[in-house]
Order: structure tokens, then C-alpha cells, then sequence
């Protein structure tokens, strides 16, 4: 996406190039011979018009992240945006409960009905051990935060249990397993993160997302590192960590290696063939969508469906702003042309 025309390098973000950017560094390990991890912290579903998709069942975003070999996801706020049904059918379609061996989906605080979709036997897991090739044993569980299920619709008998007792449970049982070092995928937003960092002992990394915050370098939270990549793809994230086997303690050595914990995706990045032509397949699906949704009227979702010669400007963020009210007012309009009546 050439999502910032003022700066120098205005390509953001893009699936391919993150690939791209991901291979680089696996190669990199391989040949330094170190292991290495690839997470992400959920709202995967939602935010690009390629989540429409997932109203007809099709599991494009996360079965692109299966094929960047992606070892876990947690699941965030936006995975619900159409229901807990929905989110169910989207998991089925993408393989799963087999396909944790590809991507495993972790939300321990999160209990389904058992008589719900979502409910089905292992379509989500609470903890996983990755054991690496240096012999050391990474304990990884998911959380979703208080403020991200505010935040979502309808759950229909969804119950999200405490963060913080949760957190404390999968330690125990992570250790139980053997994990030497705990890595926490954390949906919470960075004030509860750094609540959680401090409450609950144990926790090695918190790697969190939902609430957008761009930490060019991680917090220390007592023995507990914290860190977020921003949103959108605009940067992955990079911890280069050294493990102790004498005290059990963490560290950073980013600084020792001179490499960023943050790397822009952008334009530097040639786009990965085999993810690229994954992206180009879900845009003919999705210009198929639009065709099918608008009747025929558009059948390219980049189409231009309206033109402004003034800025409608989306800031600053969670406020109301010339676009959120020229949105609204468009779908208002359109309610009451086809209800018949006044629409507030």
C-alpha cells in the first residue's frame, strides 16, 4: 500500500514484503544457527476490506499466515467483528484443530459455549512449549484484555476470564511442562500490559498489540520485557534474546547485534512471489464480493466511490472527524432512502 505519499519511502505495510523481510532474517539464523519464533497478537481479521471475506467463510488472512509459517497467533477483538459463528467458520475453513500444526491459535482467557461452533474441540488452545534446536523450551499462552472486549459486538455466551489469574495458571502450567523462558501473546493494549507485567511474576516477554503503540525499543518491567510493533504491518518486530541457564534470566542483546527492534516494511522490501500471488488470488475473490454486494456497479474494490475537493480528515484518532461523520451521514442517508422513514 503507498499509504504515506509524504514521506520518501511511501510504501507501508504489505503481506508480501513482510515476507520477504521474514525470510531475510530466517536465512540470517540459519546460518547463524539460532532458532527462531514468528508471532502475532491478533486483530489479524478486520481492519482491511479483506475481511469481508470471512462472511462467506473464506479464512484468506490466516491461511496466508500458515503459509509464512507464522508458529502462533492470539486472537484479538476484530476476530469477532461478525460473531463468535463466524469466527468458527473462518477457523474450520482454515484447517483447524489440524492446522495447529502449522499456526497454532491461542486464546487462554477465553471460554466458548460448548453448544456454539466456537466451542468445537481444539479450534483454539490455551498454551503451547516450542522446544527449539538449542535444546531451550519457550512456554507461549494468549490473553485478551479487559479494554479489547469492551470493544467487541455481540458474543453470544462468550466468557472472558480475568487476565491476570488466567496469566498465573498458564505459568504454572507451562513450567509444569518444562518451559524455560514464557512469552505471553497479549491483545491488551500497553497500559494493561504493563499492569500485567507487574501483577503476575514469571512472565519472561509480553508481546502486545490492540491498542497501536509503536515501541522503537521494549520496557523493562522488572525482569519482565514488554514490546509492541505498532499496527498495520508497518514494522516487525524484532527481539534478538540471549537465555541463561544459571539464573533462568532473560535479556535483550538487540544492542550488542546493532539490529533495530523495529524494521519498516516498506518499499526496500520486493514482494515474496508465492505470498504475492496468494494476496493477488483474495483480491480476485474479493473484487468478486464487491461485484456480487454492489450488484454489479463495482467490481474493484479500489474503485473510487466517491470524490471530495476538500480534506476529510480521519484525526486524530478515537474523536469525531469530518470523515467518520461524512461516513455516517452517508449511511444514514441511505438507510432512510430505503426504510422510508427519518434516520438518526
Amino acid at each position: 500500500v503507498n499509504g504515506h505519499p509524504e514521506r520518501e519511502n511511501h510504501a507501508v505495510g504489505g503481506v508480501a514484503r513482510l515476507a520477504t523481510a521474514v525470510n531475510e532474517i530466517r536465512e540470517n539464523k540459519r546460518k547463524e544457527g539460532e532458532p527462531l519464533l514468528l508471532f502475532d497478537v491478533g486483530d489479524f481479521l478486520g481492519g482491511a476490506p479483506f475481511a469481508w471475506l470471512a462472511v462467506d467463510g473464506r479464512a484468506s488472512e490466516l491461511t496466508i499466515m500458515q503459509e509464512m509459517r507464522y508458529d502462533a497467533v492470539t486472537i484479538g477483538n476484530h476476530e469477532y467483528d461478525y460473531g463468535p459463528d463466524a469466527l468458527a467458520r473462518y477457523l474450520l475453513q482454515a484447517g483447524y484443530p489440524d492446522a495447529h500444526q502449522k499456526t497454532l491459535v491461542l486464546a487462554s482467557n477465553t471460554e466458548a459455549p460448548a453448544t456454539g461452533p466456537l466451542g468445537a474441540e481444539g479450534l483454539f488452545r490455551k498454551t503451547s512449549v516450542f522446544v527449539l534446536g538449542n535444546g531451550l523450551k519457550v512456554g507461549v499462552f494468549g490473553l485478551i484484555g479487559k479494554e479489547a472486549i469492551l470493544m467487541m459486538g455481540a458474543t453470544e455466551g462468550m466468557r472472558f476470564l480475568d487476565q491476570h489469574e488466567t496469566a498465573r495458571q498458564m505459568i504454572e502450567e507451562l513450567k509444569g511442562q518444562g518451559a524455560d523462558v514464557i512469552v505471553a501473546l497479549s491483545h491488551c493494549g500497553l497500559a494493561e500490559d504493563r499492569e500485567l507485567a507487574r501483577k503476575v511474576l514469571g512472565i519472561d516477554i509480553i508481546l502486545g498489540g490492540h491498542c497501536h503503540t509503536t515501541l522503537f525499543e521494549p520496557v523493562l518491567l522488572g525482569s519482565t520485557i514488554v514490546a509492541q510493533a505498532g499496527h498495520f504491518g508497518e514494522y516487525l518486530g524484532q527481539l534478538e534474546l540471549a537465555y541463561n541457564r544459571g539464573t533462568g534470566q532473560v535479556r535483550l542483546r538487540n544492542l550488542e547485534s546493532r539490529h533495530p527492534f523495529l524494521i519498516p516494511i516498506d518499499s526496500s522490501f520486493t514482494c515474496d512471489g508465492d505470498i504475492d500471488s496468494l494476496v493477488q488470488q483474495c483480491t480476485l475473490d474479493l473484487n468478486a464480493y464487491t461485484k456480487e454486494v454492489t450488484s454489479g456497479e463495482y467490481d474493484d474494490v479500489m474503485s473510487t466511490v466517491a470524490r471530495s475537493d476538500f480534506v476529510l480528515s480521519n484525526l486524530p484518532p478515537l474523536s469525531e472527524t469530518a470523515l467518520g461523520n461524512f461516513v455516517t451521514d452517508a449511511m444514514r442517508f441511505v438507510a432512510q432512502e430505503f426504510t422510508g422513514r427519518r434516520v438518526d
